[in-house]
C-alpha cells in the first residue's frame, strides 16, 4: 500500500504549510481577492458616473454649440433675404416694405391698445348718446300725434327761415287747404317769384298713398312744381332721397340741399323767362333746358349721386376697419410658422442627443 503525501503551499508567498493553515491561508487570500474585486467595481463605477457627468457636460456643450449655429444660420439666411431684396424688382420690394411694415406695426401694439381704448370711450359715448335719443324718443312718443306735426312744422319753418333770410315763410294756416310750409323766394333786388316751393312734413313711419295725394294736390293748389314731402322714416332703402309717383320725399338731413337748388332753378328759369324774348338761338336752347324735364332729371341726380357718395365714404371707412383685422391676422400666422419650424428643428436636435447619451449607455455597461 502506498501512501501518498499531500503538501500545502501558501497561495501567497509559496512557503509549505499544515493542512490547517493552508485552509486558513486560502480563507485570508479569497477575503483578500473579493475585497480587491470590490474595490475595483467601486472605482469602476465611479469612474463611470464621470464619464456620464463628462458625456452630459459634453452635451450641454453641444446644445449651446447648436444653438449659436441656429442663430448663425438664421442670421444668414436674413442677410441672404435683405440682399435679395436689394436685387428684386419694384414689385417684390414693395410687398416686403408691407411685410416689414406689419412686422412694425405688431412691434408697437401700444398704438393698437390706445386706439381700441379710445374706440370703446368712443362706443361708451355713443351709448350714452344712444340713451339720450332713446329718452328723448319716448318723450316725443308721448306728445300726441297734433302736437308732434305741429311741432315738426314749426322746427321745418325755423330751419328754413334760418337758411333763406331773405324769402318768406309761411306756415300754415288752420282751417285753410294749404301745405304745412311754404315758401315764397325773394330775390336780391327784393323783387318777389311767383313759384312756390311747399312742403308737408311727415312724423310718422312710412308715406301713405293718401300723403302723396295731398302732395299732388297742393301743387293745384299753390300753382307749383316743387312740392315735397319731408319725412325722416318713410324713405326707402336708407337714401335721403326718393321720388314716388311724382313727388319728391327728402330726409331732413338733405333738405335745405335740395331746396337751395330748387330755389336756384327757380330763379333762374323767372330770369330766363322775363328775357325770353331778347335771347338768341342759344340762350333759347339753354332756357329750354334749364326748364326741360332732362334738367329737372339730372337735379334729382345729382341729390341722388351724393347719397351714393356717402354710402361710398361708409363703406370705405367699413374696407379699412376690415383690412386692418386681416393684415393682423397674417402677421399671427407668420409668427405661428417661425415657432411651429423653431419647434421642429428642437425636437431634431432634442432626439439626437436622446440617441447618443443610449448609445454611450449600452457601450460603459460593466459585465457581472
Amino acid at each position: 500500500m502506498t501512501t501518498e503525501i499531500v503538501q500545502y503551499k501558501c497561495p501567497s508567498c509559496g512557503h509549505l504549510l499544515g493542512e490547517e493553515e493552508y485552509e486558513h491561508a486560502c480563507k485570508k487570500s479569497e477575503r483578500q481577492i473579493a475585497e480587491g474585486v470590490k474595490e475595483k467595481l467601486r472605482i469602476a463605477e465611479e469612474e463611470i458616473q464621470q464619464l456620464k457627468i463628462n458625456h452630459a457636460k459634453e452635451l450641454l456643450q453641444k446644445d449651446e454649440e447648436n444653438r449659436l449655429d441656429t442663430e448663425k444660420e438664421v442670421n444668414t439666411r436674413v442677410t441672404k433675404i435683405l440682399n435679395e431684396e436689394r436685387m428684386m424688382n419694384a414689385n417684390l420690394i414693395d410687398e416686403r416694405i408691407r411685410m416689414a411694415v406689419t412686422e412694425v406695426e405688431v412691434r408697437y401694439k401700444q398704438s393698437e391698445m390706445q386706439y381700441k381704448m379710445q374706440h370703446d370711450r368712443i362706443e361708451t359715448d355713443n351709448r350714452k348718446l344712444m340713451d339720450q335719443v332713446e329718452k328723448l324718443q319716448k318723450t316725443l312718443d308721448s306728445i300726441p300725434a297734433a302736437l308732434r306735426g305741429t311741432a315738426g312744422e314749426f322746427v321745418l319753418a325755423e330751419e328754413l327761415k334760418r337758411e333763406f333770410v331773405m324769402d318768406e315763410i309761411k306756415q300754415k294756416k288752420v282751417g285753410v287747404a294749404m301745405a304745412d310750409v311754404v315758401q315764397v323766394i325773394v330775390t336780391e333786388t327784393g323783387e318777389r317769384i311767383n313759384t312756390l316751393i311747399v312742403y308737408d312734413r311727415k312724423m310718422g313711419d312710412t308715406v301713405t298713398k293718401s300723403d302723396l295725394e295731398k302732395a299732388k294736390n297742393y301743387k293745384m293748389i299753390h300753382n307749383t312744381d316743387y312740392s315735397i314731402i319731408v319725412t325722416a322714416k318713410g324713405i326707402r332703402n336708407g337714401r335721403f332721397t326718393e321720388e314716388r309717383e311724382g313727388i319728391l320725399l327728402v330726409h331732413p338731413m338733405a333738405l335745405i340741399d335740395v331746396a337751395r337748388l330748387f330755389r336756384a332753378n327757380i330763379i333762374e328759369a323767372s330770369k330766363q323767362e322775363k328775357s325770353n324774348t331778347a335771347i338768341d338761338s342759344k340762350q333759347a336752347k339753354i332756357y329750354n333746358f334749364v326748364t326741360s324735364a332732362e334738367y329737372n332729371r339730372d337735379v334729382r341726380a345729382k341729390i341722388g349721386i351724393k347719397s351714393d357718395l356717402d354710402d361710398i365714404q361708409r363703406k370705405e371707412e367699413d374696407y379699412h376697419r376690415t383690412l386692418w383685422h386681416k393684415r393682423k391676422e397674417f402677421v399671427d400666422k407668420w409668427f405661428e410658422l417661425d415657432h411651429k419650424n423653431e419647434r421642429k428643428i428642437r425636437d431634431i436636435t432634442e432626439e439626437d442627443s436622446d440617441k447618443d447619451i443610449d448609445t454611450a449607455n449600452d457601450g460603459e455597461t460593466p459585465s457581472s
